[in-house]
This record gives C-alpha cells, sequence and structure tokens, in this order.
C-alpha cells in the first residue's frame, strides 16, 4: 500500500498515520506540567602548565530567560578576582554590571587578569525553572521542502538568523 501524494505545505505522516495523538479526533486536551525547578551548577577549572601575566576572558554562562524558561538566584564566581572587581562590590554586582548581550540574546561577560595566577576558577550557579512548551501546531507548519529553501543563501536577499547555522565553517567538519 502506497500513500497518496500530499499537497505542499501539509504533513507527512508515516503509513498513511493521522497524525500525533493530540490531533486525531476525539483526543483528550494535552495538560502541560506545572513548572518544575532545577539547580544547575557549572564549574570550570584551569589550572595553567605556567605561570600566566596577562588573560582575557569571555565567559557566556549567564542564563537566558525564556517564554518556558525562568532564571532565579544567579551567581557567578571567579577566582583570582577578576582587574577592576573589588569585594566589596560583590562580585554578583561587578558581574552583572558588566553583562552583555550577544546577537541571539544570550549574556555573556568579558573579564581580565593582569596578576600572575596558575589556575582559575570560574562556577555559575543558578535555578531554572521549566516548563514544557505546547505542542507545535503541525497543520501551520511549513512542508520540509519550504524550510530547506529559505535556509538556502541567496546573495542580495533577506535571510533569517538560521542561515547562519548552515554555512561552511573551517571549525566544524
Amino acid at each position: 500500500m502506497t500513500d497518496a501524494p500530499r499537497p505542499s505545505g501539509t504533513p507527512a505522516y508515516p503509513s498513511g498515520g493521522s497524525g500525533p495523538a493530540w490531533e486525531r479526533p476525539g483526543a483528550q486536551p494535552v495538560k502541560l506540567p506545572t513548572q518544575r525547578w532545577l539547580r544547575v551548577r557549572h564549574d570550570t577549572e584551569y589550572a595553567y602548565d605556567t605561570e600566566v601575566e596577562l588573560a582575557h576572558h569571555l565567559a557566556c554562562l549567564s542564563p537566558r530567560e525564556t517564554a518556558n524558561q525562568q532564571v532565579r538566584r544567579w551567581a557567578l564566581r571567579i577566582n583570582p578576582l577578576p582587574d577592576g572587581w573589588t569585594v566589596q562590590d560583590g562580585i554578583q554586582g561587578a558581574a552583572e554590571s558588566r553583562l552583555s548581550l550577544d546577537p541571539w540574546g544570550n549574556g555573556r561577560l568579558v573579564f581580565s587578569h593582569s596578576r600572575v595566577h596558575d589556575t582559575l576558577f570560574v562556577s555559575s550557579v543558578f535555578e531554572a525553572g521549566l516548563t514544557a512548551a505546547p505542542p507545535p501546531d503541525c497543520a501551520a507548519s511549513p512542508a520540509w521542502e519550504k524550510v530547506a529553501e529559505s535556509l538556502r543563501y541567496h546573495s542580495g536577499e533577506a535571510r533569517t538568523e538560521a542561515v547562519e547555522f548552515t554555512l561552511a565553517s573551517l571549525f566544524a567538519p
């Protein structure tokens, strides 16, 4: 048995299936789970072979708030303390005042050390409240061929940010 050709823009399901459970006739509404809180800790420790006199760092350890993720109690610890930061300022205040956003909205922190050191310890701790995303609206989803075409680079045309991730890179095979 073969499936009949589908009109462009309609979702395809294997073996003529009728789609996901939440779209089937008589299906019960999907109940999304309540928010679940996770405590996250990310530690990075560098032990240099020789002492370092000058070091510049870019840390991408600030969690991002989204429609499905709330963030609370973010704290950053850096040892040795970066140049220009004082214990009296509090490392959290110093980190937040120096935080900038990259083009995609992710927090990034630039800091430097001009004192001689042979180790660096960076710790980011926060709590993330996660809520499940609602099921996708498959009927409103474009056909994969249309998505693939939209991700192709066309000189001089406006493009989505996603195109950047489809271009060749010397850093990825």
